[in-house]
Order: C-alpha cells, then structure tokens, then sequence
C-alpha cells in the first residue's frame, strides 16, 4: 500500500471523528439553549430572568453555550475539509494505480513468477505456473 492511500484512509477516518464530534457538541448546545429557554419561561421560579437575575446553573449553561457555539462548526469544518481531503487521497492513489503512475509505476499489475510441466506415467503431463499479483 502506498503512502497516499494510508494518509487519506486516516485523514478520512479522523475526518468523520471531528464531524461527528461536531454533531455531538450541536446537540449539546441545542440542550443547553433549550434549558436556559425553559429557565426564562412564564411561570418559572426565576420570575426576573430577563433583568439579569438569575442562578449559577444558569450561568454555567450560558458559559457552556458560548463555549460549545465557538466549537461547533470549527469540528464541523475541519472535519469536513479532512474527510474531503482524505477521500481525494484515495481518489489520487486508486487512480495512480490503474495507471501504473507514482508508487506503483514500473510494478506490474499480474507477472508469472514461475512455470514448469512434468510427464505423467501414461504419457500424460501436468503443467504448473506461479502468478504475482
């Protein structure tokens, strides 16, 4: 296997990783909006939330939503451009190889290695041959 197709095989994998890991922190902070919206409801127990008083816990999840807003689609893209890069990888090196160019020029895609015959009692024969792939 050449160099170009193990990297992009792990820019590909590390790729999908951050993308996932993207997604994960997207539902993360949609649960933390979702918990600070509910905190600033009618008829909640923090009745003057929108003058700025509010508890710790809401405080934290403000702190957590910036945080993991700034994340967010930085994992998302360079996850994307991983997964992008390391698929043309591939793409490069599968189309180096059926044409014999870079780490696979002057190999040979099917070579006989060996080949021999022998008589049989009878006056039959049986012939042999080893390929190399």
């Amino acid at each position: 296997m050449s160099g170009l197709f193990i990297g992009g095989v792990v820019l590909a994998v590390l790729g999908v990783g951050a993308v996932g890991g993207g997604i994960g922190t997207l539902v993360g902070a949609k649960n933390r909006a979702s918990g600070i919206e509910e905190a600033a409801a009618p008829g909640s127990v923090i009745t003057t939330f929108p003058q700025g008083q509010y508890t710790s816990d809401v405080d934290d999840d403000f702190n957590s939503l910036k945080t993991l807003n700034l994340v967010t689609p930085i994992l998302i893209a360079a996850g994307g451009a991983l997964l992008v890069g390391g698929i043309a990888m591939i793409a490069v090196d599968r189309t180096n190889k059926k044409k014999g160019k870079g780490f696979y020029a002057g190999k040979k895609r099917l070579e006989v290695t060996g080949l021999g015959a022998a008589p049989l009692p009878g006056g039959g024969a049986a012939g042999s041959f080893a390929l190399r792939f």
